[in-house]
C-alpha cells in the first residue's frame, strides 16, 4: 500500500516552537527574486514558491541549519539569504502566477492517512472459517519478495461480505495483558513492540504467511479462532511443520497461540472441523514430505481436544486424498475423500456410516441445523452441488463457480448456516489460478444465487495498492505501481488521496514487477523500465502519450 505522511508545524506542548528573529522577505534583483530571513535558533527549514492557486511550482531549499545544512543554505548560519531565478522544479519558466515563496520553520511530520489501502481487496485467499454470528474469517497472503515470501493476513466480514476488522496482525491498541501469549519486544521501559516471528513472511503470528496450501479455519462459539499454522524458516529448505494457531476473533492472544502439532514435515496446512461440543478438533488435508508436487496427502483423519500437545490418528481406513472434513449436528464426520469420488461419512466413534458418491469432492460442508451437504469439486474444482442428506440419491441444487484451468487450481469453501439464507463462501489464489478472490452464494432451496465477487461490491472496489512497487509525484498526482495491476499505474490524488483515472499506456507486458522503475523527468516527460530479465526503456511525453526514442526498435531502448 502507498503511505503519504503531510507535514505541519509543532503544536503547543511539544517542542518549543522556532521563531523568525528577522522576518522573510523578497525583493527583485538582476538575478531573480532574493530571500532573505533570520531565526532565532537551529531548526528546519523549508522554503518554497507558490503559484496563483496555492501549488507549489519551485522547491528551493529543505533542511536543517546548521554545519551540516545542505546547500544551497548556508551552513552555521541562523541568517540565510536564497534566489529564485524564475523556474520552476523542472527548469522551466515558472507559469501560473502571482507567486507566493514561503518559509515554514520546524515542521513535524504528523500522520495524515492511508492512500491506496483497502483491505477488501484480497490478496490469494488461502483459509475461510464462519462464526456463529455470521461473520467469515479470511486468511489472504499477498506475494512478497522472495522465495516463500507472502506475508498473510486474517480480516473479517460480515454475511453480506462488508469489510469489518483486522484480526491478524492484531491491533496496535490491544492492551498488553491481552497479548501474553505472543512475543513482545521492549524497546524502552514500558513500551513493545511486536515481535517478528519469520523475517521472510514478517509473521507477528507465528505460521500465519508464505505460500502453501488451502484449507478450512475453525470458529468457537465464545471467539475462538484455530487456523493450521506451518512453521518454517525458508521455503525451499529445511524441514517444516504445520501445527494449529488459535487466537480470539479480535486478534488477541492473552493465552499461548500454539495449538498441537499437525504434522512434522509438511508444507500443506490441515482443513478444520468442531464436534458439536466444541470440545474436539478434526484436521485432515494434509500432505507429507518436501516442498514439491510430488508429496502425497495423508490418508487419515486425525483428532485432537483443545490442551493436548499433538494429534492422534481417527480414522484411516479406506481414505485416498482426504482434502476436507465437516461435521453434523449429531456429531458425525464427513470428509472429501476425493481419490475414492464420495463423501465418506463416519459416526462421532470413527465407524463407517456411509457415503456419497461424488465426483472428485474437493471440499464438503453440512448445515448445522437441515442437514443439507454442500460439495464443491469435480474436474475443475468448480462443481457447487446441493444434496438434502449424504443419503439423497442426487443433488437438489448445482451451481457452476469460476475456475482457471491449471493443474494445482483449488478452492477452499465455507458454510455460514447462521440464518436463512445460508451463505457459502468460496476463496481462491487471486493473481495466480483464478479471476477471484472470495465469492458469495446463496441457498436458495431448489438453486443457488448467482456468485457475488466481493471486490467488485460498493464500498469494497475502491483502487488497493497491494505490494506497491514503485512511487512516484508529480505535480498533484501520485502514481503507485504496485503488484495488483503491473500493466497500468493506480493514480491517486497527491492532496486528497482520492484515485483518480488512470492514464491509458500502450499494452505492454510485465514479466515481473522487481526492477521496475517509473520516474519523471526534468524535461518533463516520463520514463519507464520494464521487464525480466529483459528490460526495455520507454518514454512518454507530459500527458502520458508514447514518445518513442528516434531509430530505436519499437521506440525503445532494449538490453
Amino acid at each position: 500500500m502507498a503511505l503519504v505522511l503531510l507535514c505541519g508545524s509543532a503544536t503547543a506542548g511539544e517542542v518549543p516552537m522556532p521563531a523568525f528573529a528577522k522576518k522573510a522577505t523578497a525583493a527583485r534583483t538582476a538575478d531573480g527574486v532574493r530571500i532573505d530571513f533570520a531565526v532565532s535558533t537551529p531548526t528546519d527549514v523549508a522554503v518554497y514558491v507558490e503559484d496563483g492557486q496555492g501549488k507549489i511550482v519551485r522547491h528551493l531549499a529543505a533542511g536543517v541549519l546548521g554545519p551540516n545544512a545542505p546547500e544551497p543554505l548556508a551552513k552555521d548560519s541562523l541568517a540565510q539569504s536564497l534566489t529564485w531565478d524564475g523556474k520552476d522544479d523542472l527548469g522551466r519558466p515558472a507559469a501560473g502566477g502571482p507567486f507566493k515563496v514561503r518559509v515554514a520553520l520546524g515542521l513535524r511530520p504528523t500522520f495524515d492517512r492511508l492512500i491506496g489501502y483497502n483491505p477488501a481487496q484480497l490478496g490469494a485467499v488461502r483459509s475461510l472459517a464462519t462464526g456463529p454470528d455470521g461473520t467469515v474469517y479470511v486468511l489472504s497472503t499477498v506475494w512478497g519478495f522472495g522465495n516463500g515470501a507472502s506475508h498473510g493476513a486474517v480480516l473479517a466480514f460480515d454475511r453480506d461480505g462488508k469489510y469489518l476488522r483486522q484480526v491478524i496482525p492484531y491491533p496496535a491498541n490491544l492492551p498488553e495483558e491481552r497479548l501474553k501469549g505472543l512475543k513482545r519486544v521492549e524497546i524502552a521501559p514500558g513500551v513493545k513492540v511486536p515481535f517478528v516471528y519469520n523475517a521472510e513472511t514478517r509473521a507477528l503470528v507465528p505460521g500465519i504467511g508464505g505460500e502453501h496450501g488451502m484449507f478450512r479455519g475453525a470458529v468457537t462459539k465464545d471467539g475462538r479462532l484455530a487456523l493450521s499454522g506451518v512453521m518454517e524458516i525458508f521455503r525451499d529448505t529445511g524441514q517444516k511443520y504445520a501445527q494449529v494457531v488459535v487466537v480470539n476473533t479480535d486478534g488477541s492472544a492473552p493465552e499461548g497461540v500454539l495449538g498441537p502439532g499437525l504434522h512434522k514435515n509438511t508444507r500443506q496446512p490441515a482443513s478444520l472441523a468442531l464436534s458439536p461440543d466444541e470440545k474436539t478438533i478434526y484436521a485432515t488435508g494434509m500432505r507429507g514430505g518436501p516442498y514439491d508436487d510430488k508429496n502425497k496427502f495423508l490418508d487419515t483423519v486425525f483428532s485432537f481436544a483443545w490442551g493436548d500437545k499433538e494429534v492422534k490418528p481417527f480414522i484411516s481406513t479406506g481414505l485416498s486424498q482426504p482434502r476436507s472434513v465437516a461435521v453434523d449436528k449429531e456429531g458425525n464426520i464427513y470428509v472429501a475423500d476425493k481419490g475414492n469420488n464420495r463423501i465418506a461419512v463416519f459416526k462421532p466413534d470413527g465407524a463407517v456410516l456411509g457415503e456419497l458418491k461424488v465426483d472428485k469432492p474437493e471440499r464438503v460442508e453440512v448445515h448445522p441445523r437441515t442437514g443439507a451437504v454442500y460439495v464443491l469439486g469435480g474436474e475443475k474444482v468448480n462443481e457447487l452441488q446441493k444434496f438434502a442428506s449424504w443419503k439423497a440419491a442426487g443433488a437438489v441444487a448445482k451451481a457452476t463457480l469460476p475456475s482457471f484451468k491449471h493443474r494445482f487450481y483449488t478452492a477452499v469453501m465455507a458454510l455460514d448456516g447462521s440464518k436463512d439464507p445460508a451463505v457459502l463462501w468460496f476463496g481462491s489464489w487471486q493473481g495466480d489460478y483464478a479471476g477471484f478472490a472470495l465469492l458469495r452464494v446463496e441457498d436458495e432451496g431448489a438453486s443457488f444465487s448467482g456468485h457475488q465477487d466481493i471486490a467488485r461490491l460498493p464500498g469494497n472496489n475502491r483502487p488497493s495498492a497491494v505490494r506497491p512497487t514503485d512511487l512516484i509525484v508529480s505535480g498533484d498526482q501520485l502514481y503507485v505501481w504496485s503488484q495488483r495491476g503491473w500493466r497500468k499505474p493506480l493514480v491517486f490524488d497527491a492532496r486528497t488521496g482520492d484515485a483518480v483515472r488512470a492514464p491509458k499506456l500502450p499494452a505492454k507486458r510485465f514479466d515481473s514487477a522487481i526492477g521496475f522503475i517509473f520516474e519523471a523527468g526534468a524535461d518533463g516527460n516520463y520514463y519507464m523500465l520494464s521487464g525480466y530479465p529483459s528490460s526495455a526503456l520507454c518514454r512518454f511525453d507530459s500527458a502520458l502519450n508514447p514518445f518513442p526514442y528516434p531509430g530505436a526498435d519499437g521506440g525503445e531502448i532494449k538490453d
